[in-house]
C-alpha cells in the first residue's frame, strides 16, 4: 500500500503539475507549440494495449480515490463506535483517520490536475491553431490589397479618359454636324451666310421672296 502512495506521490502527481505550469507560462509562439507537442507525446505514450497514459493515469487516479474515500469512510465509522481504554489506541485511531483523509485528497487532486490538464491541452491547441489562421489571413488581406492597389489605379485612369471623351465629342465645333443640319433646313439662311462671307449683299426683294418660300 505504500507503494502505491509513493507512486501517486512522486510520479502521477508532479506529471501534470510541471506541464501544467509549463502551459501557463508567457513564452512564444514556437516555444508553446514545442510544450504542447511535448505534452501530446506524453499524452500518447502506449501503456497497455490501445490505452494510453493519459486514459490509464485517469484510470488510476480514479480508482485510488474511490478506495481513498471508501477506507477514511469506514476509519471515521469504526472510531464513533469504539471505545478507548487507552490514549493509544485513540492516537492510533487518530493517526489511521489522519492518513485515510490525506490519502484522499492527495488522490481528489491527482485525479483534478491530469483532468485540467487535458482540459488546458485542448484549449491551447485550440488557441494556438486559431492564431495561425488569424495571421494567415492577415497575411492574405494584406497580400491582396496590394495586388489590388494598381488595378484600381489603372481604372481610375482610364474612366478619366473616357470621361474627357465624352466630354470632347459633346463640345461643338466649326464644321460640327448641328451646325451644318441648320444650314441644310434653311438654304436662304446659308445663302446669306454666304454672301455676307463674300463681301456681296443680295438685292432686298429677292432677299424677301426667298424668305417668304422658305417659310
Amino acid at each position: 500500500m505504500a507503494t502505491i502512495w509513493s507512486i501517486i506521490a512522486f510520479w502521477i502527481l508532479p506529471i501534470p503539475l510541471v506541464l501544467f505550469t509549463l502551459l501557463t507560462l508567457p513564452l512564444p509562439r514556437n516555444m508553446r507549440r514545442g510544450l504542447l507537442i511535448f505534452t501530446q507525446r506524453v499524452f500518447d505514450v502506449p501503456v497497455v494495449g490501445a490505452f494510453k497514459l493519459l486514459h490509464v493515469m485517469l484510470w488510476l487516479t480514479a480508482v485510488a480515490f474511490l478506495g481513498s474515500a471508501r477506507q477514511a469512510h469506514m476509519i471515521k465509522t469504526a472510531g464513533q463506535e469504539a471505545v478507548w481504554t487507552t490514549p493509544n489506541m485513540e492516537i492510533s485511531h487518530l493517526s489511521k483517520r489522519w492518513r485515510s483523509e490525506r490519502n484522499l485528497w492527495m488522490t481528489a487532486f491527482a485525479f483534478c490536475a491530469w483532468v485540467f490538464l487535458a482540459a488546458l491541452y485542448r484549449e491551447a491547441s485550440r488557441r494556438l491553431d486559431l492564431e495561425a489562421r488569424l495571421s494567415e489571413m492577415e497575411r492574405s488581406d494584406f497580400t491582396a490589397t496590394e495586388t489590388r492597389e494598381p488595378s484600381v489605379s489603372r481604372e481610375v485612369t482610364s474612366k478619366a479618359a473616357a470621361a474627357a471623351a465624352a466630354s470632347r465629342d459633346r463640345t461643338p465645333t466649326a464644321g460640327s454636324p448641328n451646325k451644318t443640319a441648320a444650314t441644310a433646313a434653311h438654304p436662304a439662311a446659308a445663302e446669306l451666310v454666304g454672301s455676307a462671307a463674300g463681301g456681296s449683299s443680295p438685292p432686298g426683294g429677292i432677299q424677301m421672296q426667298e424668305l417668304k418660300k422658305t417659310a
